[in-house]
């Protein structure tokens, strides 16, 4: 069975260093604490770093007069994030895996002290097993947060762009450079004994003709034999289709069609309707193990080819 927690639930602090340092000093003397310039500000996850300072009084209000002028220098420090893992999420038979939904912009991951992991991309989400690094008890985890990309503005060789973060905070017409660092999404910590739901594809299409749904998803499932996948289309209240099917049957594929749905229309032509996709794990007496969700909606897209008419292109 698979279990959840949310780490915006844990005590957070965030200390900044000049880049590097806290790297640096911890290579010179083993379990040494580095010295930070800012240390232990209280801050919110999700978060950035800088409404921690803010909040902390140690930078004015950027959204007064020129005072973001006295807020550039955020973004040229290292800061980390630090929390302390409850030893009653521990299991030492289950898997511990992190799963950061948002985190602006790179940096790495450490447990204990050790670095397990780079990430990079605020878009992108990270997942980190932390299994093989975690003691039985007074667990660390900190996120590092490094240099953001130099030079993102509206201003520049976009050409040049490749870095996945969002340009407006880099100045954009008026807008002053403000560029955000820190936890934009949720923060889970995830337990599993393997039982589990590992991958979940789900693509749509609609019937335009008949004004009806299509629907066809496959994944992945870890874990014991003799489990069956539970799926279900709902909108709100409305149960719009719930079908049982091996796990074998899901890996390969399910496909439903003529699903009585409102099709999607494009902006000022009619509604945009969503409906809830929820995917479950059960084992043999109908337990739920695991479950994956997502919002989906229907459609039809193609591209059509235009002839050219007779005469076409002739002054």
């Amino acid at each position: 069975m698979k279990r959840q927690y949310d780490l915006s639930q844990l005590a957070w602090t965030l200390s900044g260093y000049a880049p590097h340092v806290w790297r640096f000093m911890r290579s010179m003397e083993a379990g040494a604490t580095p010295s930070a310039e800012i240390a232990d500000v209280p801050a919110r996850v999700p978060g950035s770093v800088r409404a921690a300072l803010r909040e902390a009084g140690l930078v004015p209000d950027w959204e007064i007069g020129l005072n973001f002028r006295a807020c550039e220098w955020v973004e040229n420090r290292h800061w980390i994030y630090h929390a302390r893992i409850p030893d009653e999420w521990l299991d030492p038979r289950a898997t511990l895996r992190l799963h950061c939904q948002g985190l602006d912009y790179c940096g790495c991951i450490l447990v204990n002290g050790g670095e397990i992991a780079p990430f990079v991309g605020s878009h992108v989400p990270h997942v980190f097993d932390l299994t093989p690094y975690l003691q039985p008890a007074d667990n660390v985890l900190q996120i590092v947060f490094e240099l953001p990309p130099r030079w993102l503005g509206q201003f520049g060789y976009t050409s040049q762009m490749t870095e996945w973060k969002p340009r407006f905070n880099c100045t954009w017409d008026w807008v002053p450079r403000l560029v955000q660092i820190g936890i934009w999404d949720d923060l889970l910590l995830v337990a599993t004994d393997g039982n589990e739901i590992q991958r979940l594809k789900c693509t749509t299409d609609a019937d335009v003709n008949a004004s009806t749904g299509i629907l066809d998803l496959s994944g992945a499932v870890g874990g014991e034999t003799g489990h069956r996948i539970r799926v279900t289309l709902t909108q709100g209240p409305q149960l719009i289709r719930a079908d049982d099917c091996s796990v074998a049957e899901f890996e390969k594929g399910v496909h439903w069609e003529s699903l009585p749905i409102e099709l999607w229309w494009p902006n000022l032509e009619g509604r945009q309707p969503l409906y809830d996709l929820r995917c479950e794990l059960l084992d043999a007496q109908g337990n739920v193990l695991d479950a994956v969700s997502r919002r989906v909606g229907f459609k039809h897209v193609e591209w059509l080819v235009q002839q050219a008419s007779k005469g076409a292109g002739s002054a």
